[in-house]
């Protein structure tokens, strides 16, 4: 395989779907989440905050990759985050590539025998903005990225804090009004379009961009900013008892299980 059909199959994120005989029950996937939510963080996943939608780990096996799992079952046309991925995943397919997005290398579901769907996601390892980079590196990067004059809270004693909450609240407003004359570096207009673009073809949805929903991917000009998981549908894709008992209603089927299951 040529060097560049490596690196083509490695950008695409892959999917593929699962089945598994026992259904998915309600109440154990609710333990599981208050269990896990309870446990100690380990050292190298110390800046990963656990989200009423989802959590996640480094993966064991790669230091380099984190695992993003729901944690519950999930209706997965109207989950705003896999609709993202899959949006990122159509354009790279077309040639597209742009450093705001994340990098999602693969996407597996697992579906049961009613049709209820569970997600888990393989993506790159990406760090906070605050914490690891030093407010010099920050102010660099604002500069890059923005037209508007640096001002920062003063209410906050870390400095680097502030400049990362700044960088959210200028993507926040940029998304929110649909103006992107704030925006200096053009990569990072065309993916905050991409999400105006989501947000309204899904009435309901709305922009998430705050200062845990982006992170810095190292490179070797300097932190990249990573435009993480910037999209909220505010709950509409978590199944309630009874979704996940009688199985999705109007949610998307995956292609049933083959019959040797």
């Amino acid at each position: 395989m040529r060097i560049i059909e490596i690196i083509t199959e490695y950008d695409a994120t892959d999917q593929t779907v699962r089945y598994r005989k026992q259904d998915y029950d309600y109440d154990t996937m609710l333990n599981r989440q208050e269990r896990d939510s309870e446990q100690p963080k380990k050292s190298q996943d110390k800046d990963v905050k656990q989200g009423w939608y989802s959590g996640g780990q480094t993966n064991p096996c790669d230091p380099h990759e984190f695992i993003k799992k729901t944690h519950h079952t999930t209706k997965l046309d109207k989950d705003a985050y896999y609709t993202y991925v899959m949006e990122i995943r159509k354009l790279k397919q077309e040639g597209y590539q742009n450093p705001f997005f994340p990098q999602v290398y693969k996407v597996d579901i697992t579906q049961d025998t009613k049709g209820n769907q569970r997600p888990r996601y393989r993506i790159e390892k990406l760090q906070s903005g605050y914490g690891n980079y030093p407010p010099e590196a920050l102010e660099g990067m604002y500069e890059r990225l923005f037209n508007n004059e640096l001002k920062v809270d003063t209410a906050f004693d870390n400095r680097s804090y502030a400049i990362w909450y700044e960088i959210s609240q200028q993507l926040r407003k940029a998304v929110q009004r649909s103006n992107y004359t704030n925006i200096r570096d053009d990569q990072l207009k065309e993916a905050l379009m991409l999400i105006d673009k989501i947000i309204e073809e899904h009435p309901g949805w709305n922009e998430d961009l705050h200062i845990e929903n982006i992170r810095i991917r190292g490179s070797s000009t300097g932190p990249q900013l990573v435009l993480m998981d910037p999209i909220s549908d505010g709950g509409a894709s978590i199944p309630d008892y009874d979704d996940v008992k009688k199985g999705p209603g109007t949610s998307t089927r995956l292609p049933p299980p083959p019959p040797n299951l």
